[in-house]
């Protein structure tokens, strides 16, 4: 894909941009003892100013056995004690103990460090020993030079959460809970909320956020939800495109969405990428594409759990095809946009992906982009809109001329702007699978496989040569052709 010099251009003509403001500082939640590069010897890991990070061979001998849990507490605290002065403790009683795991091979006792008696935020600290009473491994998270600062917030724990709710863009909490910390970062102690938040609008999404006690800024907010990455099936973007053949072509008609080995020959194996771990398995919600049923008919099960990671379905009959390839395509624009090119842009409305309902609309021949929810839905009629790249990322163009306008999706005056620009997103995506030779009518065809069918024409990015700005007529698509249209004649510039 070539720079999307459509995007750049909404950004100049839009006549509501604005900044878009961080939610919180981008600051390393750490001591100032870890700054700079870590160095490794035979003896552990150490940061740049000396202070251990790791110990590979405590050689620490106790003359107790590590068999019970009380046994295994008294020899991790004579280790801290006779390391207190390298560790930065005045004794072992500062560290509180959170954990631990006792057996007949080895046992593992964690603690928690305490300042001015309250938990040290990112203290975790391991020891682990053979039943025979020897450490044989040190993990440290000891704070150093902790300041001695008010315990006395100004900031109230529902002010915290209340911060931390509009942060993520929640109405409201399914789970939230806030304890007050002490945080070391770069040298500095701070007093702070630590607040945990799981909002109900998405019961998936975990936060954990630390909010400034005494003035309420936002240090830090970070969503510890597990992401893994999977595998699935999609089209490559579609199946005429993949084959190169025209939708009459012998196999290859949708059908009422029937299977045909032709075009089940086109379902390609793709990578799901940073798929969330739930209850049950793994589900397509990930930080850049998340499908949500939010559009009827509401199909049971639209939003499948898989018990595994692999949500391989080779048959684009069953409803769960449409799921893994919207969410294999979306996914890899929003890459694309955020991380090849650099564009921070990500959903206004809410946090984490993209929602998208890939079976919607009433089951209309039709798809849209909500701007009030930032939504995405698509239509059953004729072929499946979910099933074609070009659908998917129109809409979703649609939605990023909005989140980087800030709502100004300028179709003011029926200048085609939005519609233009989703047109140009989906055919310089669609051409990066270079799967149509520039001299062919379908180089230039919008909705390769949804249109240019019985069912309706569909668009081209060929617009410009048959017609001139401004004789080209009214409307919001006519004049959204020539708009992608001009701005494709770049793409291989």
């Amino acid at each position: 894909m070539r720079t999307p010099i459509a995007f750049a251009l909404m950004l100049a003509l839009s006549a509501q941009i604005s900044a878009k403001s961080a939610h919180y500082d981008q600051a390393r939640i750490a001591s100032s003892a870890s700054d700079g590069p870590s160095v490794v010897t035979t003896e552990g890991r150490f940061a740049a100013d000396g202070s251990v990070i790791a110990l590979y061979r405590p050689n620490f001998q106790s003359n107790r056995r590590a068999n019970t849990s009380a046994s295994a507490e008294l020899i991790a605290r004579e280790f801290l004690d006779a390391n207190k002065a390298r560790l930065g403790i005045s004794a072992s009683a500062q560290m509180e103990r959170t954990f631990e795991r006792v057996d007949t091979v080895m046992s593992v006792v964690r603690f928690q460090q305490r300042h001015l008696n309250l938990p040290v935020f990112g203290s975790d600290t391991a020891v682990t020993m053979d039943a025979q009473g020897k450490v044989t491994f040190f993990a440290n998270g000891i704070k150093q030079k902790l300041s001695v600062i008010s315990t006395q917030p100004n900031v109230s724990d529902a002010q915290a959460i209340a911060t931390v709710r509009s942060a993520t863009k929640s109405s409201t909490a399914f789970l939230q809970r806030s304890e007050l910390v002490i945080l070391a970062d770069a040298g500095i102690t701070t007093l702070a909320w630590l607040v945990t938040y799981v909002p109900s609008e998405n019961t998936g999404l975990h936060y954990e956020a630390l909010i400034d006690a005494q003035t309420g800024r936002i240090i830090n907010i970070e969503e510890k939800t597990l992401f893994v990455d999977g595998t699935g099936m999609a089209f490559d973007p579609d199946p005429l495109s993949s084959a190169q053949v025209q939708y009459n072509t012998a196999g290859y008609p949708d059908g009422s969405d029937a299977d045909t080995p032709e075009l089940v020959a086109q379902i390609k194996p793709v990578p799901l990428r940073d798929i969330r771990a739930v209850a049950g398995g793994f589900d397509l919600v990930g930080p850049y594409a998340a499908c949500s049923s939010h559009s009827a008919p509401n199909l049971a099960g639209e939003c499948t759990v898989s018990p595994t990671t692999d949500f391989f379905v080779a048959s684009r009959s069953d409803n769960r095809f449409e799921v893994s390839n919207v969410y294999y395509h979306i996914d890899t624009y929003m890459r694309y946009m955020n991380q090849t090119l650099g564009i921070a842009v990500t959903p206004s409305q809410y946090s984490g992906g993209v929602k998208f309902d890939p079976h919607g609309l009433n089951d209309d021949d039709n798809s849209s982009f909500n701007g009030g929810t930032g939504f995405l839905q698509f239509g059953d009629g004729g072929v499946d809109d979910a099933e074609d790249a070009d659908v998917v990322v129109h809409e979703l163009g649609h939605g990023l001329h909005f989140w980087l306008t800030n709502g100004g999706l300028s179709n003011a005056n029926s200048d085609g702007l939005s519609e233009g620009s989703g047109d140009y997103a989906a055919m310089s995506y669609s051409r990066a699978f270079n799967h149509w030779p520039d001299n062919t009518p379908e180089y230039f065809w919008m909705f390769s496989w949804d249109g240019h069918n019985p069912f309706w024409n569909g668009r081209v990015t060929n617009y410009n040569l048959n017609f001139a700005w401004p004789s080209i007529g009214s409307g919001l698509h006519t004049p959204g052709q020539y708009w992608a249209s001009c701005n494709m004649l770049n793409y291989n510039s």
